[in-house]
C-alpha cells in the first residue's frame, strides 16, 4: 500500500498549557497557536482527548466547543471568559522551513 503525502510543513508554534479549577471541575487544556487553520487555534482537552479549532469569533458559540471539550454547563461562562483573554491575542508565530 502506497501513502500519498499531501502536505508536510514545519513551523514554530506557540503552545500554552493551562490547568483551570472551577468550583465544579478541573480542566487541563492545551492551546496551540499555529499559522494553519486560517488564524484559528487548536484547543485540546487533555482529560478527554478531544479538540476544537477556535478563534475569538467562535467563543460565543458555546454549543460548538463546550461539549467537545467536556466543559460542565455551570462552568461555561468562566471558561468562555478565559478564552476571550487568550484566543486571538497570541504573539506572532514565525514559520520555520
Amino acid at each position: 500500500m502506497e501513502v500519498t503525502l499531501l502536505m508536510d510543513e514545519t513551523e514554530l508554534q506557540s503552545s500554552r498549557y493551562v490547568c483551570i479549577l472551577t468550583d465544579n471541575e478541573l480542566y487541563n487544556l492545551a492551546i496551540i497557536h499555529t499559522g494553519q487553520f486560517c488564524g484559528k487555534s487548536l484547543v485540546l482537552s487533555i482529560l478527554n482527548a478531544r479538540m476544537v479549532v477556535m478563534s475569538q469569533e467562535d467563543i460565543e458559540d458555546t454549543e460548538y466547543w463546550a461539549g467537545k471539550l467536556g466543559i460542565a454547563d455551570e462552568d461555561v461562562k468562566e471558561i468562555q471568559s478565559f478564552f476571550y483573554t487568550i484566543l486571538g491575542n497570541q504573539a506572532s508565530v514565525g514559520a520555520s522551513y
